[in-house]
């Protein structure tokens, strides 16, 4: 594991929000007979995203942590939803995030 390069985990994480608006728009085309099938492999590429990000946000010892990290990059709620759902304001919210980033090792490629 590599540990310290929170841009890079950042950078992860920012993918994953990417693929969740992408797929509620899709939700949304989905509705359309015409583009009925046509959006499955966002899905697909959402479930293996978030299998990663899953992965890495297990390595976070704190509960609260973990949480919000999930709240945020698995179910896709933002910081005021949040801190709405577990009294955690929100600033502390960005701040369980801030921390969370440089906690989190990526994985080493195999060679």
């Amino acid at each position: 594991m590599i540990r310290g390069n929170t841009k890079e985990v950042k950078n992860i994480f920012r993918r994953s929000e990417s693929y969740a608006v992408a797929a509620k728009i899709a939700d949304e085309l989905k509705k359309l007979p015409q583009f009925k099938n046509r959006f499955g492999w966002i899905d697909q590429q959402k479930a293996e995203i978030n299998k990663e990000i899953d992965a890495m946000i297990d390595q976070l010892g704190d509960g609260k942590g973990k949480k919000v990290m999930r709240y945020k990059f698995i179910d896709g709620l933002s910081v005021d939803e949040i801190a709405v759902k577990t009294g955690i304001p929100s600033s502390y919210c960005y701040r369980l995030i801030s921390k969370a980033y440089g906690e989190i090792s990526l994985p080493t490629e195999k060679v």
